[in-house]
């Protein structure tokens, strides 16, 4: 992986791009049949859920004497669907022949990014509560942004650049120190 420099003013581009190439979640997961209800079918358990995205809890059991907590199912029976995020981040049909190259793209290129779970918002669905997009992307994306900008790379070195490591995730660089060259 060769090193890169933040092109003048495209921090956030820059951003962006490390969002997508470098996916910070890989795959967010979801139901597509619930997890039976101990002590009931999964035709019974499937009935609790109801229109419009909302749905009726499991019915509390017996608490077990030893735990002090009623018996709960988390995955039997059910049906979970995981998409991988960080594949889609690098799908050539919308990123292009550079899909799996790190390219600083023009802005409006990442409004066709996966990397927050944008594909996991439906306001249609119980008012927009069972959202399961980022709740934190207008912060991360201005945290990243301001950071980049206040960044200065010729004040830092790397203690030992020579051990730093680039993978294909999910450890896509080694640990690494940096030092400030600049003095106070």
């Amino acid at each position: 992986y060769p090193a890169r420099e933040i092109p003048p003013n495209k921090e956030l581009e820059f951003f962006w791009e490390n969002i997508r190439y470098f996916a910070p979640v890989v795959g967010f997961p979801s139901w597509s049949t619930r997890p039976t209800c101990p002590g009931l079918s999964q035709n019974e358990t499937q009935n609790l859920n109801k229109p419009g995205g909302k749905q009726e809890a499991c019915k509390e059991g017996p608490k077990n004497l030893a735990t002090g907590y009623a018996k709960v199912n988390q995955w039997q029976g059910g049906t979970r669907q995981v998409p991988n995020i960080a594949l889609a981040q690098r799908d050539p049909k919308k990123w292009g022949p550079t899909s799996n190259e790190f390219v600083v793209r023009n802005l409006i290129e990442y409004k066709k990014s996966v990397g927050f779970a944008e594909m996991a918002e439906d306001n249609t669905v119980a008012g927009g509560k069972m959202n399961r997009n980022c709740p934190g992307k207008t912060l991360a994306l201005m945290i990243g942004e301001t950071f980049l900008k206040l960044f200065k790379k010729g004040d830092w070195d790397a203690v030992s650049p020579e051990s730093i490591v680039f993978g294909s995730g999910p450890t896509w660089v080694s640990g690494f120190v940096l030092k400030s060259v600049t003095t106070p």
